[in-house]
């Protein structure tokens, strides 16, 4: 568990691509729990999902992996991906609980600042923003 969660940040973002085939699929359960079960994704989705989970940014080889464990579908022309419902054992749900809570106290860490730069903007630029957060 601790060599897995060593490739983690802070944030829960994957920072590295292990060549250890175990640690590797130990690291792809906390990506593949964080897929949003019963939800078909396109190429392009699935990598912007996989992007924003890690630091080095190879969605291509995260999706090949977890297509290769069985914990991604895709269908044959590739237009479709979705994740395949599996039970982790007991070490891969550890490290799903470990980066999922290092997600969570980011996020809460962030928040403060989140709502000062929200309350710095005038109303023009918050109209902007959010006109511009609908697209």
């Amino acid at each position: 568990v601790t060599r897995a969660l060593a490739r983690f940040d802070a944030a829960g973002l994957l920072t590295s691509w292990s060549t250890k085939r175990k640690l590797r699929q130990l690291c792809l359960w906390a990506l593949w729990a964080q897929v949003p079960s019963r939800t078909e994704f396109t190429e392009r989705e699935i990598s912007e999902l996989f992007d924003g989970m890690t630091r080095f940014r190879d969605a291509a080889q995260i999706r090949r992996s977890l297509i290769e464990d069985g914990l991604l579908y895709r269908t044959r022309d590739g237009s479709v991906y979705t994740r395949v419902e599996a039970r982790p054992d007991e070490t891969a749900q550890a490290i799903i609980r470990a980066v999922k809570q290092r997600r969570v106290a980011h996020a809460k860490a962030l928040a403060p600042l989140c709502r000062r730069i929200i309350h710095s903007f005038d109303g023009a630029s918050l109209f902007l923003l959010r006109a511009i957060s609908l697209f």
